[in-house]
């Protein structure tokens, strides 16, 4: 059963930062980030950008990481997939829109750390690399990266914690399942008096692994020191990096094993023990350590220019473990189909038994039959970015830079244990005698050094409005790629071995390119669309371009063209993001055609494979050329031809002079093994005796054929059959020359010639043809008369020819393969398409042929295309026409929406500004009538003090009236206190800066302790009545608070009522859960008509009577703070009644 992941503990001192808090924006808080946002392009708000972008922050990543790898923090994100593979520490992929690493940008502070050799990134050299992320930046198809990078699935962008701004640190340790152990520190010194700032962290973590025999021991560090040069220039040093060692599990297992196995999932037979210690077999240990340095400087120009310039190293060390000698088989299962070898040495419980092996290697007089190498995989990497920023003006912004490398890789097998043995040799580096006694750390089976020159340019304009956002952007590179070999002897094929010794290649050089634009228009702050495309050249990887030390004679770049169109939809919280896009892949590099055939068909056992079918002339050929293929498996062509030409040996350049004799590929089929299928045949005899009979006077036929293998296939099979036609003289016209050579040569045909067209599909770059590249390749030749073997051609020139029919094999080769399972005879066998004479009828007219003098069962076309030429002309202007009306319509309709758009938005905002003016001459008048109002009714109670306490200082007076002017002064300072906290309450309350506090508490005491309070304001002629519903009632509420309402209220019944009852009650309405609280008077009442209004501040209602008209809105604001409400009940007529609700809370 599969252990629970154990909770993942932390102890922190009380300066760190928790995940809680740190900001969204994190790098608000740095001063040596700038240089890294302007290397890579940095995403801004939602629905701005004409690209797809996705932003995990520094939160984000606090909240996901735990004990995940770094990779794995991704997966959330759209179109990303991310996974473990094998189940060794480090060991994660990830593919962005299905595209590996090796076809994503990786960036790390805007520094690109792909592969130089293969574009491939591994994770496990940035295994510590999560601990110091501040944020990553995912871009989604061609972005908005300004360097020349040449990436298909978009853009990774991580970008590292800088120096903060605010001092503090950290310490940390961290447990989980499976002796998971997680130890680091970090400290940042702020920013410091005189502009110094540092920030250093530290990491160790250790563990088994999930899978057994994958244990793990990986370090990382982070050192950042910044400075801080006046206000315009920022010079920052970092320097990262993540040293480890992981044991894998590199082997393939069929699911029934899994699940036979007494360990599960958790099974790995990629080791062994020596000693009481785990000791992993091929591939199943692998070691790295890739640092980087760099020196960033941040230089602010001016208020619109900056630049920013980074110089960086990365020396990497490192590598793999391989197993080595005739006897490796039996250290290691066959990693692709997980079944051990015949030969594998095991123990009982299926790990690899070392003890037999090294006691072989210990009696052996020759020395080791099976070692222990570290393939290695060093280099050392320079480069430098520099790249300025203008804001031409305020809506754009130019942007341009520099990006040169220079990539030295390091790539040798070194001995790292001899099991047991002496010595060990090896024949395979021909500078040193075969003979030779080799030791631990000596090299064997490869040695070379690959160069790489990288020098490029970029640049992008950025127009931005409110509304839209536009950008176009270009790059320019030159890569260069060499390769040393100190010696080495190798083998291809079946050939014989041969020296290849000290061999240093020349530069193989391009200058690809890349053009992009976007467009992006918002509706408003929620809606946006956005398109963007573009065209990029692609250098081919280093690996593609050597094939061992022989470089490829003709290596040419590859096209990618693409285009994206989106929706996005954006509010609050809610995004939705829909988007469609397209890429077409040209000419994509693929060396090694035949080894990776091989490979291919090794991932399968023989006690597996049923059959193989191959798709194409291509794959046909490379699989017919392996020279032998087991019986019992029959293998099938599809969508190839029944000729062909030997493939070239990796020796031999391929050039435009490179003609083999025409093989039959039938014949050489069958001598390899059980094939069959479904194969075009070309008849080039048949076609040349259809242009003899209606060309009775041809001297010469050219051949038209392009730079593909089924093209110079044609060519030969051409060159055979024109043997027989001694009489005849054949111009090849080769595609392998160019396109411009071509139309030079059938301009230079004698008269009385007739071309002759094979395949015309790819060019000598290896850009495919325009649909209608023949016709414009013929149309300066109208009279020459043009033919096709293959249908290419006709509908686009050619008058007709002798062709194969094409039809679909699939059936046939599936009902061949039932029959071979069946054991019928002959069931495998070969079975050509059938051919058929087909015609274009407007070429017939145009060169006068009638249809009786065509071979009988001929077809005739009226092709579409034909059709379409009568009326060219008309269709385009129609289309033009439609074009032009509907970009019109479009426009108006535009103008219409935005003129009502602006229309109602000139309203809305005119009918605000009426009810602003209104509402601000309301407050004017309300201000005055307050200032004058306080002025009388402070000046009053201060007059009273004022006069009596003079009154008090006359000895004269009586005992009796100094104790009556006491009283007043008393009087009048407690109505003068009153005035200013009723002025203080409602400005609280109105800007919610009084707190209320619930309670549980008896309103019956409430209203007890109320009446007993405004006892001194009631006239001698006035009752006040109290009859509660219950002895007690508790209610959650704010005493204090309700005290005040109460009071407010029974003080302004006493005010006036003269004589008769003032009566306090409340009710209790459980089913509307509240309580209702009523003060009734029998006083002289408010007019209905003023009813509504003396809530408002500053209302009175007499104002002969003295107050502020603050206290019923004082009471208004506090009801309402409790979740009531306020009214005067307008049935009752003998006084006034004041009725308020307070909600009866849980």
């Amino acid at each position: 059963m599969k252990k629970l992941l154990l909770p993942f503990f932390c102890m922190s001192c009380v300066s760190a930062i928790s995940a809680q808090n740190i900001p969204e924006d994190a790098d608000t808080l740095s001063i040596g980030l700038k240089e890294v946002k302007v290397m890579a392009s940095y995403g801004h708000d939602k629905g701005v950008e004409p690209v797809v972008l996705s932003t995990i922050s520094a939160k984000d990543i606090a909240t996901k990481l735990s004990n995940q790898e770094f990779p794995e923090i991704m997966k959330s994100t759209p179109s990303i997939y991310a996974t473990k593979q094998g189940g060794g520490f480090g060991d994660s992929r990830l593919m962005l829109r299905g595209f590996g690493s090796e076809n994503i940008a990786v960036l790390i502070n805007g520094i690109p750390v792909n592969g130089m050799e293969n574009g491939s990134v591994y994770w496990s050299n940035w295994s510590g690399l999560a601990d110091v992320t501040n944020s990553i930046q995912v871009q989604r198809g061609i972005g908005l990266s300004k360097l020349g990078l040449f990436s298909v699935g978009g853009t990774v962008n991580i970008v590292t914690q800088s120096t903060e701004v605010n001092r503090q640190g950290s310490v940390y340790y961290g447990i989980g399942n499976d002796r998971y152990q997680k130890m680091g520190f970090n400290l940042s010194s702020g920013l410091l008096p005189k502009g110094w700032a540092f920030s250093i962290m530290g990491t160790r973590t250790t563990g088994d692994g999930y899978v057994k025999g994958t244990n793990f021991e990986a370090w990382s560090y982070f050192a950042n020191v910044s400075k801080k040069f006046g206000r315009n220039h920022i010079l920052s040093l970092t320097a990262f990096g993540a040293p480890q060692w992981h044991n894998r599990r590199s082997n393939k297992q069929l699911i029934e094993d899994y699940d036979l196995h007494k360990d599960g999932i958790r099974m790995n037979t990629c080791y062994g023990y020596i000693n009481g210690q785990i000791v992993p077999t091929y591939s199943g240990y692998n070691e790295y350590h890739k640092p980087q340095i760099s020196l960033n400087h941040f230089w602010q120009i001016n208020g619109k220019s900056t630049l920013s310039t980074s110089v960086y190293v990365s020396n990497a060390t490192g590598g793999g473990r391989k197993v080595y000698g005739k006897d490796a088989n039996r250290l290691q299962y066959n990693y692709k189909t997980g079944r051990p070898n015949e030969n594998t040495s095991l123990t009982p419980d299926g790990l690899i038994d070392y003890l037999p092996v090294m006691e072989d290697n210990k009696n052996s007089d020759h020395g080791s039959d099976a070692i222990f190498t570290m393939g290695t995989n060093s280099h050392d990497w320079y480069g430098l970015l520099s790249t300025y920023t203008n804001d031409l003006s305020k809506s754009l912004k130019l942007t341009v830079g520099i990006d040169g490398r220079y990539y030295k890789g390091y790539h040798y097998d070194k001995i790292s244990d001899l099991l047991g043995g002496a010595y060990y040799k090896d024949n395979k580096l021909a500078w040193r005698d075969p003979d030779t006694k080799l030791r631990e750390g000596d090299k064997v089976n490869q040695d070379y050094l690959s160069k790489i020159l990288w020098m490029g340019a970029f640049a992008q304009l950025e127009y931005n409005r409110e509304h839209y956002k536009a950008f176009v952007s270009t790059s320019v590179t030159s890569h260069s790629y060499k390769r040393e070999d100190p010696g080495k002897y190798g083998t291809y094929g079946y050939q014989e071995t041969y020296p290849v010794a000290n061999v240093k290649t020349s530069w193989s050089n391009f200058v690809p390119f890349s053009v992009k634009a976007g467009f992006n228009y918002r509706f408003n702050g929620m809606h946006n669309v956005f398109v963007n495309g573009g065209y990029v050249t692609k250098a081919p990887m280093m690996d593609n371009i050597f094939v061992d030390n022989t470089p490829l004679s003709n290596p040419i770049p590859e096209k990618i063209a693409t285009g994206e169109i989106g929706y996005g939809f954006n509010y609050r919280t809610l995004s939705v993001m829909l988007n469609g896009y397209y890429t077409q892949w040209m000419d994509k590099s693929v060396t090694k055609a035949i080894d990776r055939l091989i490979s291919v068909l090794e991932r399968y056992d023989r006690n597996r494979l049923k059959a193989v079918i191959l798709l194409g002339q291509e794959a046909w050929a490379s699989f017919v050329s392996l020279g032998s293929f087991p019986q019992d498996i029959p293998f099938f062509g599809c969508y190839a031809s029944t000729n062909g030409i030997p493939l070239p040996d990796r020796n031999h350049p391929v050039t435009d002079k490179w003609m083999p004799e025409s093989v039959d590929m039938i014949r050489q089929a069958d001598s390899i093994g059980n094939g069959g299928g479904s194969l075009n045949r070309y008849d080039i005899a048949k076609n040349i005796d259809l242009i003899r009979s209606l060309y009775p006077n041809v001297d010469n036929i050219a051949f038209l054929s392009d730079n593909t293998y089924g093209g110079i296939s044609l060519q030969a099979l051409v060159k055979q059959e024109m043997s027989s036609h001694p009489d005849l003289t054949l111009t090849l016209i080769d595609g392998r020359n160019g396109e411009k050579k071509a139309y030079a040569a059938i301009e230079r045909l004698p008269r009385k010639s007739v071309l002759l067209i094979g395949t015309w599909r790819v060019g000598q770059d290896g850009q495919y043809f325009m649909d209608n590249s023949l016709k414009t390749l013929l149309a300066d030749q109208p009279h020459l008369p043009v033919f096709s073997v293959s249908g290419s051609g006709i509908g686009s020139g050619a008058i007709g020819g002798y062709i194969p029919k094409y039809e679909n094999g699939a059936s046939e080769i599936a009902g061949q393969i039932a029959d071979f399972y069946k054991k019928k005879p002959r069931a495998v066998h070969f079975d050509p398409t059938e051919n058929e004479y087909r015609f274009d009828l407007q070429k017939l007219k145009e060169f006068g042929i009638a249809e009786y003098k065509l071979p009988s069962g001929s077809i005739v076309v009226d092709t579409v295309e034909a059709r379409l030429q009568k009326y060219e002309s008309y269709i385009l202007i129609l289309i033009v026409i439609f074009i032009v009306l509907s970009l019109f319509i479009a426009f108006l309709y535009y103008l219409y929406y935005r003129n009502k758009k602006l229309k109602i938005s000139l309203e809305n905002r005119g009918r605000e500004l009426i009810a602003a003016k209104e509402k601000a001459e309301e407050s004017d008048m309300l201000k005055s009538a307050f200032l004058a109002n306080m002025s009388h009714e402070i000046r009053t109670p201060l007059n009273a003090i004022v006069g009596f306490s003079a009154l008090l200082g006359d000895e004269s007076i009586s005992e009796e009236d100094r104790n009556v002017y006491m009283g007043i002064v008393n009087q009048n300072s407690d109505l003068l206190l009153t005035l200013i906290g009723d002025i203080l309450d409602i400005s609280r309350l109105e800007t919610g800066k009084i707190s209320f506090t619930l309670h549980p508490e008896n309103i019956v005491a409430i209203c007890q302790q109320v009446i007993s309070t405004t006892a001194h304001g009631r006239k001698k002629d006035v009752e006040c009545v109290f009859n509660p519903p219950v002895e007690s009632f508790i209610l959650k509420t704010d005493s204090q608070r309700l005290s005040q309402v109460l009071i407010n209220l029974l003080t302004n019944a006493s005010k006036f009522t003269e004589k008769g009852t003032i009566a306090l009650a409340f009710e209790i309405q459980k089913e509307q859960r509240r309580i209702l609280f009523s003060v009734s008077d029998t006083g002289c009442g408010i007019p209905r008509e003023r009813q509504e209004r003396v809530f408002n501040r500053f209302e009175k209602l007499n104002e002969f009577k003295q107050g502020t008209g603050l206290g019923l809105a004082i009471c208004k604001q506090i009801v309402l703070r409790f979740g009531g409400n306020i009214w005067i009940d307008p049935e009752y007529t003998e006084g006034a009644r004041f009725v308020f609700s307070h909600p009866i809370v849980p």
